[in-house]
């Protein structure tokens, strides 16, 4: 008799990345109306996302992105990050053995659906780390209402 071993923790792990990978494409794909087009976009960098009374934070991890290769708009309620890492050039008498990190064109973008002061969003660049606060108006903070005693 053959006994055959499964590892049903690896097919496990198999299947969650693959619905991961999924999921972001959907999650992370682009409206027709983008300037753009998914084709163009080599990588989506990891994104944390924060929340307080006051503000919307995000920090964005894009190692290796210049300053200046960084697009940062806001318009009508939503939110696009984008750029582009650049592969550095070697000498001639060097070659890549091999590359894991991603790089070309990437473009992230986020419906706000809360009213944000526009005028006092930030953005700070640093260690590869880009961190962006978006005030949100006085309009949508929320408020306490006293209760007055009746007649």
């Amino acid at each position: 008799m053959t006994f055959v071993r499964l590892y049903p923790a690896q097919n496990m792990n198999e299947i969650a990345q693959e619905l991961d990978r999924a999921m972001k494409h959907f999650f992370n794909s682009d409206t027709p109306a983008a300037e753009t087009r998914e084709s163009e976009i080599n990588w989506n960098p990891r994104v944390d996302i924060f929340e307080n009374e006051d503000a919307f934070g995000l920090t964005l991890e894009i190692p290796g992105v210049k300053q200046e290769d960084i697009q940062i708009q806001y318009e009508k309620d939503e939110l696009v990050i984008s750029g582009e890492r650049k592969r550095e050039d070697l000498q001639a008498d060097v070659k890549r053995v091999r590359t894991e990190a991603r790089y070309g064109k990437f473009r992230r973008a986020f419906q706000i659906n809360t009213l944000i002061d526009q005028d006092g969003i930030e953005a700070t660049f640093g260690n590869g780390l880009l961190h962006i606060r978006l005030p949100k108006a006085e309009a949508a903070k929320p408020k306490t209402i006293t209760i007055k005693a009746g007649k």
